[in-house]
């Protein structure tokens, strides 16, 4: 894909599957895997690319952390690299993959949530 033109590629926690990807991860700055994994991880979560137009592009790959294994804050992560790279970009692009699987009653805190309907969110 990135040799398609393909500017970003992001991934989520499935990366880990394909060993061969580490390399990669390691590499390329084109290929994200969530920033707001455990420090150690191979690769890198945040990448500035050049638009055609010559705009600064940041990329933020998170991954939310209900039922996702081990994971950082993504709020905490986005707050990080915002502050830290605000003046070096023109507009960022974030990635959030988040799951929530509800099949029958889910029940937080004392309070239900059956959504109408539902099996699957996903933003």
């Amino acid at each position: 894909l990135l040799d398609a033109g393909v500017d970003v590629l992001t991934t989520g926690n499935h990366v880990w599957k394909f060993p061969s990807i580490v390399d990669v991860l390691e590499r390329d700055s084109r290929l994200l895997r969530p920033r707001n994994f455990p420090a150690g991880n191979p690769g890198r979560g945040w990448t500035v690319q050049t638009a055609r137009d010559g705009a600064r592009i940041g990329v933020l790959n998170l991954i939310g952390r209900a039922f996702m294994g081990p994971a950082d804050c993504p709020f905490r992560a986005a707050d990080e690299v915002l502050a830290e790279n605000r003046d070096q970009v023109d507009a960022v692009f974030v990635d959030a993959v988040t799951a929530v699987i509800c099949v029958g009653e889910l029940t937080v805190n004392d309070a239900a949530f059956a959504p109408p309907n539902a099996t699957a969110v996903t933003s």
